[in-house]
């Protein structure tokens, strides 16, 4: 919760200094950021993992199934790590600051954004249940395009 509140803090202070499109600019450089930081170089699984052994997680963890939601989460360890999704605190924040900087345009831009983004995250987890052998994907790339393509119908709105 604590994680959740603060990423909405940060997210909005932010977003209300920084105009639309540089926010579309910096979501759109960090998914680039964020694809070779985990297929390229894979220093944020190294980092995840090493954060995950400590006990220390800043992100939310998502449990595959329904029924571990209504558990106790045990801690995340190598063997019981693909029962778990990892979203990074940068994966809720960054659409979350591109909709509040879209504000200053009208309140269907926000919206749209918000809209897309959920439909990001939807394609993300499709992706990652899909995978035949399951490996860790960079979940911005999806959710920033899905929330650009948000933003660009607010236009029609």
């Amino acid at each position: 919760m604590a994680i959740i509140l603060g990423i909405a803090g940060i997210s909005a202070s932010l977003g209300m200094s920084v105009k639309p499109l540089m926010a579309l600019l910096i979501i759109v450089l960090l998914s680039v950021y964020d694809i070779i930081a985990v297929y390229k170089t894979r220093h944020m699984i190294k980092l995840f993992k090493g954060m995950a052994k400590r006990g220390v997680a800043l992100a939310l963890i998502i449990p595959k199934n329904f029924s571990k939601w209504l558990g106790r989460f045990e801690i995340i360890k190598a063997k019981n790590e693909n029962e778990f999704i990892f979203l990074g605190t940068g994966d809720l924040a960054l659409p979350l600051f591109f909709a509040v900087s879209a504000f200053s345009l009208g309140i269907q831009f926000s919206l749209a954004i918000i809209f897309g983004a959920v439909l990001g995250f939807i394609a993300d987890h499709l992706i990652f249940v899909t995978q035949k052998e399951k490996k860790p994907i960079p979940a911005l790339p999806a959710i920033a395009f899905f929330s650009i393509m948000g933003y660009f119908i607010g236009f029609y709105l």
